[in-house]
């Protein structure tokens, strides 16, 4: 068992060497635990999977708007090259045009 305060680690319990429930429930109580209703304990996990929900949709978000970036830079390069072969075959053309002349 290992006691938090926050999300510091406070204190580790190895609690397989004891046996008997009695002295684990007393343990417990040394240490301020208290036993939580059933409806607090779900309330509790919902909201953990909750927040895990909303984490892994942020993360899906994330990857989808990047994919998005990486393909905006490559059509972004693709258009530029494009522009600069067209730039070249011009100024060839033009130089073949004035070396016939």
């Amino acid at each position: 068992m290992t006691i938090f305060e926050g999300s510091e680690i406070v204190e580790v319990i190895h609690l397989h060497p004891i046996k008997d429930k009695e002295a684990l429930h007393t343990l417990f109580k040394e240490k301020g635990l208290v036993k939580k209703a059933p409806e607090e304990v779900e309330r509790i996990l919902s909201e953990r999977q909750t927040g895990a929900d909303e984490e892994k949709r942020q993360a899906a978000e994330n990857r989808i708007n990047y994919a998005k970036e990486v393909e905006e830079r490559r059509k972004n390069k693709a258009a530029r090259q494009d522009e600069e072969l067209a730039a070249k075959e011009k100024r060839t053309k033009l130089q073949n045009d004035e070396s016939e002349l």
